[in-house]
């Protein structure tokens, strides 16, 4: 009875919150000042210094749109090449451009954007952090394994090595610390900005552990977008996925044929999920931000929300894409574009409970939006998300949240609080044709059960982020890893597809993923139409090495072509594939993939068994794929040279 009387009581203040919180979204009070001169994290939405302005990215658009929550006003500002993340220096904002290697630098002249300088830099700049004081920025070097400080002319002041593709970066509010977030590996590594050559040190990241299908097992850690420092300088957070990719799924005969919707990779595992979002927190000196050994904890960031329509409520887990905390440090908010919805959690570690395999869990609250929520602005006047693929941006009820996070804390239970967000501002009609737009929808989708089965929190961005490759590879039902493909550039002209079935079309391979191994139902054939048109819209990866010209890769291009070595008589063409299938390794009907690109799809083979390029050329000293064993070590230089061109 207590407990139901406790929810009844909660129910009641959630409502009268909620109310009150899409009031405030309706008026759309000014955001206020500290989120644009407190933001630590890379980002696709920040404000402007007086808190008055919001300014989004939408890169799939080629767009910057400043943003007037008060009137409404939008301002919009066309830039090609793939916008991706934008900082505020000062009265300045800085607009990375993935594709035209270079940062935008633009002027809000009044309410309207104008755009005043371009800087070069290296392959696929991502994220863009800036100095409290102004005095530096950095930015992450996607495509080069590398991050470029620039001083306040934006000149070049240093670079650090780091592997892994950076992607997301955060900077402590003293000046004195960074921090990068890799795509590749799970790392998240700490540079001493005050050293004069600093080395990046790794921040000590535990594994977490949970049941898989034969037995007990480590989780495999990716990280997966923005990360954030509290504004008091004393924790990092960023955001992250636990999956179980060594588990295989459905592989007896009559465990294939209860054709169970979940007999994939989207099986729900025993306990955990194979398919876990979470947070990281760790603590930090709040005068250096120097990372504080042994204090690293995992916080589980999935509930129960109604993300599709009001009678379909359902577990949502599917990959978070930025955190952020609130000014004053009590929450964090995350970005769940897969499920439309942003969760909050607590802050404070002493609100939380046991959990499983080393998360923790907590109470929480699911804030359920609109599509493609992506970028997170919080400050004193409101807490708004970018809807990246509803191209809007929507106020947030925090108020709502914050009630029901204190009904659950005081209970001592999760009730798992879902609130809607009032209707978002709609920053631009639809610029992608109808055919790309419905296509990137699904293609993200986790909670569509026509791509997935429902809870399980996967989406074809899940393992093809951004459209690339997760770099892992998964069992298939003879228990042999597959790795990730990536699906950058137009795939449609290298067939077939998949790693050794005879699938022959982009929206054939569509099916199989969705409808088999994701347990999707039902799917159109004009919406796996549309997947594949969307796929074929991902352009080529940008890395360092790209279209070299030098005498390495001219010499290299002499060896691939050598009949004894033996390159060339599978890759060749336009593409470099025969577009056949082989045996390879123990494993027949192994499809000749593409090398354009190869240099950013490590690691490589089907299985992933080979973590470089060399090691690739090493293996073929056998026989088993070409012949590199005449070849010396200065000419398997010049040979991992040119398909590092390619």
């Amino acid at each position: 009875m207590g407990f139901l009387v406790a929810r009844l009581a909660l129910a009641l203040a959630l409502a009268l919150a909620l109310l009150a919180g899409c009031r405030e979204g309706d008026t759309a009070a000014p955001i206020g000042p500290g989120v644009g001169a407190g933001r630590s994290g890379s980002g696709a939405l920040t404000t402007s210094a007086d808190g008055a302005a919001l300014y989004a990215v939408l890169a799939d658009e080629g767009l910057v749109a400043r943003a007037d929550p008060t009137d409404g006003a939008v301002d919009l500002l066309a830039l090609d090449d793939a916008p991706s993340r934008i900082a505020r220096f000062g009265d300045t904002l800085l607009v990375t451009l993935r594709e035209a290697r270079a940062i935008v630098v633009l002027e809000d002249d009044g309410g309207a954007l104008v755009e005043v300088d371009r800087v070069a830099t290296g392959a696929e700049p991502l994220g863009i952090v800036a100095s409290p004081d102004g005095d530096r920025v950095w930015v992450a070097l996607h495509g080069q394994d590398e991050v470029h400080e620039l001083d306040a002319d934006l000149a070049f002041v240093r670079a650090f090595a780091v592997a892994g593709r950076p992607s997301w970066l955060a900077v402590h509010p003293s000046g004195a610390s960074l921090y990068v977030v890799s795509g590749a590996g799970g790392t998240i590594t700490w540079f001493d900005l005050d050293e004069a050559a600093p080395a990046g040190v790794p921040i000590d990241l535990p594994p977490v552990g949970g049941a898989g299908r034969e037995g007990d097992l480590d989780f495999t850690r990716r990280l997966t977008g923005d990360p954030a420092v509290r504004f008091d300088g004393g924790e990092l957070a960023v955001p992250g996925l636990w999956v179980d990719n060594t588990s295989p799924p459905r592989h007896t005969d009559e465990e294939q044929a209860q054709r169970d919707p979940a007999e994939g990779y989207a099986r729900i595992g025993l306990g955990l999920s194979p398919n876990n979002p979470g947070v990281v927190f760790v603590g930090l000196d709040p005068d250096t931000g120097a990372p504080l050994a042994g204090t690293a904890r995992f916080r589980y960031a999935t509930s129960e929300a109604t993300p599709v329509a009001a009678d379909t409520r359902q577990v949502v887990r599917s990959f978070l894409g930025a955190v952020t905390y609130s000014p004053d440090g009590a929450l964090v908010a995350a970005a769940m574009e897969g499920s439309r919805l942003v969760v909050v959690l607590p802050a404070d570690p002493t609100v939380e409970w046991a959990g499983l395999g080393g998360f923790t869990d907590g109470p929480g609250a699911t804030l359920v939006t609109e599509d493609g929520p992506r970028g997170l602005a919080w400050g004193p006047g409101g807490a708004w998300v970018l809807n990246a693929f509803a191209l809007s941006v929507a106020a947030l009820p925090i108020d709502a949240a914050r009630a029901g996070l204190d009904e659950q804390a005081a209970a001592g239970a999760r009730y798992d609080t879902a609130l809607v967000a009032a209707p978002g501002l709609v920053l631009t009609p639809p610029v992608l044709e109808p055919t790309l737009q419905q296509g990137r929808l699904l293609f993200s989708t986790a909670v569509d059960p026509h791509m997935s089965t429902p809870a399980a929190g996967l989406s074809c961005s899940t393992c093809h982020f951004e459209g690339r490759e997760d770099g892992l590879s998964w069992p298939d039902y003879d228990t042999v890893g597959r790795q990730t493909k990536t699906l950058a550039g137009p795939i449609s002209l290298s067939p077939p597809f998949t790693w050794t079935q005879d699938v022959m079309t982009v929206a054939d391979e569509v099916r199989a993923t969705s409808q088999v191994r994701l347990g999707g139902r039902d799917a159109t054939q004009a919406e796996l139409d549309a997947v594949a048109a969307w796929i074929e819209h991902t352009p080529e990866a940008d890395h360092a090495a790209r279209g070299a010209a030098t005498p390495a890769v001219e010499r290299g291009r002499v060896l691939f072509a050598d009949p004894d070595v033996g390159c060339a008589a599978c890759h060749y063409g336009d593409r470099y594939s025969d577009q056949l299938r082989h045996t390879l390794y123990g494993l027949a009907d192994v499809d000749t993939p593409s090398l354009i690109g190869i240099a950013a799809t490590l690691p490589y083979l089907h299985d992933g068994a080979a973590p470089t390029l060399r090691d690739v050329l090493e293996g073929a000293r056998d026989g088993s794929m070409g012949d590199t064993s005449a070849l010396s070590d200065a000419d398997l230089e010049d040979l991992e040279a040119f398909l590092r061109s390619l």
